[in-house]
C-alpha cells in the first residue's frame, strides 16, 4: 500500500534539506529519512482523526504543532512521572526515544533509536499508558500497516475511510 493512496496527495511537498537542517542540527540528531520524507510531504496533520504528528517547522507556541513544542512538553511530563513507568529515556537525555506525535487519547508516539538497524536505525514505541510498545519497524512501515489493519493501532471504523488533515502552519 502506498500511503499517498490512501491518504491522498500531500499538501506540502517541502524540501527535506530545508525543513529539517536547523532542527537536526539545534538538537545534534539525524532522524530517520522516511519520517522526515512523510513529514515534509504531509506537514503538522491529524491521521484518521486519531494520530497526529508534529513538524519541525511548525510555529513554536504552546498548543502548537512544533516538533520543538512537543519535545519540552513531553520531556518535561515524562521528567514529573514516576520513573518505574517509563522504561525509557526521553529525548533529550542521551538516547532517549523521541516525540514525534500522540493520539485523541493523549497516549504518546515516539521514533526510538536502536543499536539494530531498523530501516535508518529507528523503530516506532508507544506510550499506551498501560505498557509501552515497540512495533520493531520503521515509520513508513508501521504507518503503512497500520492503516491497512496490520498493526493494531486505529480503531477498525478508521481503517474503512483513512483520511488525512493538514492542520496548522508551517513556517
Amino acid at each position: 500500500m502506498e500511503l499517498a493512496r490512501v491518504l491522498g496527495a500531500p499538501l506540502l511537498n517541502h524540501d527535506v534539506d530545508s525543513d529539517w537542517r536547523d532542527f537536526e542540527n539545534g538538537f545534534e540528531v539525524r532522524l530517520p529519512l522516511d519520517y522526515e520524507r512523510f513529514m515534509s510531504a504531509y506537514g503538522p496533520c491529524v491521521i484518521s482523526d486519531t494520530l497526529t504528528l508534529f513538524h519541525p517547522r511548525a510555529p513554536n507556541a504552546d498548543d502548537s504543532l512544533s516538533l520543538r513544542w512537543k519535545i519540552a512538553t513531553v520531556s518535561n511530563v515524562y521528567e514529573q512521572t514516576e520513573p518505574a513507568l517509563v522504561p525509557y529515556r526521553i529525548f533529550p537525555m542521551a538516547g532517549g526515544v523521541f516525540p514525534i506525535g500522540h493520539t485523541h487519547f493523549g497516549h504518546q508516539v515516539f521514533l526510538r533509536p536502536r543499536a539494530a538497524r531498523v530501516d535508518d536505525g529507528w523503530s516506532v514505541l508507544v506510550d499506551w499508558g498501560t505498557e509501552w510498545l515497540d512495533y520493531q519497524m520503521g515509520f513508513k512501515e508501521f504507518l503503512t500497516k497500520a492503516l491497512a489493519g496490520d498493526v493494531h493501532f486505529f480503531h477498525d471504523s478508521v481503517l474503512e475511510e483513512p483520511s488525512y488533515e493538514m492542520v496548522g502552519r508551517v513556517l
